[in-house]
């Protein structure tokens, strides 16, 4: 069986700048901030697994961030020897992994929205560390549904 290799929107020349995706989008998401740093950066935007031209996950078990990230291993060697990591939602949880796996080679991370609940293990027996995302979901309805948006938007920032 061959390795899958994700597909890359590329452009530009100079440092390599590697934008992760939501998991709702694909490297097209990334086209308009590729084109604003292709005159001065590389820019690199990889199709996730199961996303766009990229293959779909090729097991019957769950895809793990770290699975992602092996699955970026030709991106990362694409780039260099350093670079920096853009990720949004899904893809923000991706370059979190990813510069923990490699943190010699990343020069910076930039996230948006990283999706916590891809971040915390959910895997582990519980308690484990998606309670208290749950716990600040179910308080912050509770206070939407009273009517009450400072109190709803609290127990996020608490959390």
């Amino acid at each position: 069986m061959t390795t899958p290799t994700p597909h890359v929107r590329a452009t530009g020349t100079g440092p390599a700048v590697i934008c992760l995706h939501a998991n709702a989008s694909t490297s097209s998401q990334w086209r308009d901030l590729g084109d604003a740093l292709s005159a001065r950066h590389r820019v690199l935007a990889p199709d996730l697994y199961g996303a766009g031209r990229s293959p779909d996950w090729p097991s019957d078990s769950r895809i793990a961030l770290r699975d992602e990230v092996d699955f970026l291993r030709p991106v990362f060697d694409e780039a260099g020897e350093s670079f920096v990591l853009v990720g949004h939602s899904y893809g923000a949880a991706v370059a979190l992994i990813a510069a923990l796996t490699c943190p010699e080679r990343v020069r910076a991370l930039a996230i948006y929205e990283p999706t916590l609940f891809a971040v915390v293990d959910a895997q582990q027996p519980q308690p484990n560390g998606t309670e208290g995302i749950h716990a600040a979901v179910a308080a912050s309805m509770a206070a939407l549904e009273a009517g009450d948006l400072h109190e709803a938007a609290r127990h996020f920032i608490d959390y």
